[in-house]
């Protein structure tokens, strides 16, 4: 995806549609390396850069499937992005340069259907740019 000079970026808020999933596990160099917070700060950034450039009706967010409170600094994160939107959404991000550059494992990662349980709670991160 790339920025043309005549279009207009989201503000604002937007939707996002949990249709897919995929999840972004952190590759082994980054984890040897402690370079965690080079991982979020760029898949971050891919999803933030991703929502403003599209329709807000196609955001996509991010969660934390390992969160935990019993953690301290980066370590409460752990290891992987989950990343929830629409099919299409995702498949864009996929194929960004900043997400490429980590090589989950040799291969892209796979985008399966989002299902949530009821009654489960749940927590996703959207970015928003206030005008």
């Amino acid at each position: 995806m790339t920025l043309t000079q005549d279009k207009q970026l989201s503000t604002g808020y937007g939707r996002c549609l949990p249709h897919a999933q995929v999840l972004l596990k952190a590759p082994m160099s980054v984890l040897m390396m402690g370079c965690m917070n080079e991982f979020f700060a760029t898949v971050g950034a891919a999803v933030h850069k991703y929502n403003r450039e599209t329709s807000p009706d196609n955001f996509i967010g991010m969660g934390y499937p390992e969160y935990s409170d019993r953690q301290d600094g980066l370590l409460r994160l752990g290891n992987s992005v989950l990343l929830v939107g629409s099919e299409e959404s995702l498949s864009n991000i996929l194929d960004v340069d900043r997400l490429k550059q980590f090589r989950f494992g040799g291969k892209r990662p796979s985008i399966s259907t989002y299902r949530i349980e009821d009654g489960q709670k749940t927590t996703f991160f959207l970015s928003i740019k206030e005008k």
